[in-house]
């Protein structure tokens, strides 16, 4: 048989368990909101925004000479090319006096 003490113990053990999961749902749904609204705005999880540049391209220009003006540091001039084709949709390498480019 119980006694009322045991009872109530039992009772208060329960609502403290209960409120500890309780603590713990809320403390984990605040940080799944937070990872979402940082993916949501673009911070770190979205990666860093690229800055680009559009150039002008004059007569006797490449698409190399312009590469090779540009060319941030550390970079592969035949990658960094490849981007400025990828980002202008180029099919080749010719470019045309009068032509915009946007580089990366």
């Amino acid at each position: 048989m119980k006694t009322l003490s045991t009872f109530t113990y039992r009772r208060r053990l329960r609502a403290q368990k209960q409120k500890s999961m309780l603590r713990v749902f809320c403390l984990l749904l605040l940080c799944v909101l937070v990872v979402a609204l940082t993916v949501a705005s673009g911070g770190v999880a979205a990666g860093a925004k690229e800055i680009r540049q559009a150039v002008l391209v004059a007569e006797g220009d490449t698409l190399w000479s312009i590469a090779g003006r540009f060319l941030p540091e550390g970079t592969d001039i035949r990658s960094y090319i490849t981007l400025i084709r990828r980002y202008n949709k180029l099919t080749s390498s010719l470019v045309y006096p009068g032509q915009t480019l946007v580089l990366p």
